[in-house]
């Protein structure tokens, strides 16, 4: 009895456990290109977030020189904007950047306490700024998620908690704090909207991702015994979920549903990551996911293959 109790338990492990070493199998990665090169003019003193828009831009919000840069996939850079201040075109220590889902391009300024809205093109149109009265005052500002029609979620460092804003940057709702019996986040690091507009936050304290639908309700959460530091999350154009650990240097995916399909391994890097995007590359069918460093982006083309 004790030995088949044993046999069953080994079996019961290659079950929970293999799946992790198998399914990064399932994506063949190859280094297509970095960029800025190391002869640029443009250097990215540290990597906070990674974006694209419609056109398969590239978004790269570099703390370390409180700059937004925009790349185009091929690593050209089209604009930049920012130097440390407090003015229109300054900031303190930008964390997140936003610039898939509208027109605009929206910036977490941390240490100024501002969400900052440009348009595609960079240019300066407005600002939200902390001074609201409880219990919609917030902090250093986290991360940022913005829907189609401007609703703006904001996470904000203090109380790990998320404030949702209508167009009219009218605070609506408190997601998440102290008081959520069962949603309290405890390390919330990243947002990110889903096409059904459902909210999700990268929470590596739960080692988890939480999502809660439009309105604010809790749902559910993500979880997979690979995890370690889940901390980054983005959707691409299909609407697959990308979770980057930055411990593991790898990119779990799931699908539309939220079946998991498999691993990136993004260690052929031999560095650290900070977030990655994935870019489907429909004329050419090819898929990319490009993977910000702390000072380089790195452009990985991908196949999936067979188990």
């Amino acid at each position: 009895m004790k030995m088949t109790f044993l046999k069953s338990l080994f079996i019961w492990m290659l079950f929970v456990l293999l799946p992790h070493n198998c399914v990064a199998q399932q994506w063949q990665v190859s280094l297509v290109d970095s960029f800025p090169k190391s002869d640029a003019a443009i250097k990215i003193g540290k990597g906070a977030a990674i974006d694209t828009d419609f056109q398969n831009n590239i978004f790269v919000l570099d703390r370390g020189n409180h700059q937004l840069l925009k790349f185009s996939l091929d690593g050209k850079l089209l604009d930049q904007i920012g130097g440390f201040g407090r003015g229109n075109d300054g900031f303190d220590n930008p964390s997140d950047v936003v610039a898939n889902t509208s027109l605009d391009v929206f910036v977490a300024d941390y240490y100024n306490r501002r969400v900052v809205r440009f348009d595609k093109n960079l240019n300066f149109l407005s600002q939200l700024t902390s001074e609201l009265d409880p219990p919609y005052d917030f902090d250093r500002v986290l991360s940022v998620a913005v829907s189609p029609q401007y609703d703006l979620f904001l996470l904000e460092d203090r109380d790990n908690r998320i404030i949702k804003f209508n167009r009219f940057s009218e605070a609506t709702a408190v997601l998440g704090g102290m008081d959520d019996p069962y949603a309290q986040l405890l390390e919330p690091t990243d947002l990110a909207l889903d096409a059904n507009l459902q909210l999700y936050v990268a929470d590596p304290g739960q080692q988890a991702i939480v999502v809660f639908d439009y309105l604010g309700n809790y749902l559910r959460k993500i979880e997979h015994p690979a995890f370690e530091q889940p901390r980054a999350i983005s959707f691409d154009s299909k609407d697959n979920l990308l979770v980057t650990d930055t411990a593991k240097r790898c990119i779990f995916v799931f699908e539309k549903g939220l079946r998991f399909s498999g691993i990136i391994d993004a260690g052929l890097l031999h560095r650290d990551i900070v977030g990655a995007v994935k870019i489907n590359a429909e004329k050419q069918k090819k898929q990319y996911v490009v993977v910000l460093g702390n000072n380089r982006c790195f452009v990985l083309e991908i196949t999936q293959t067979s188990p």
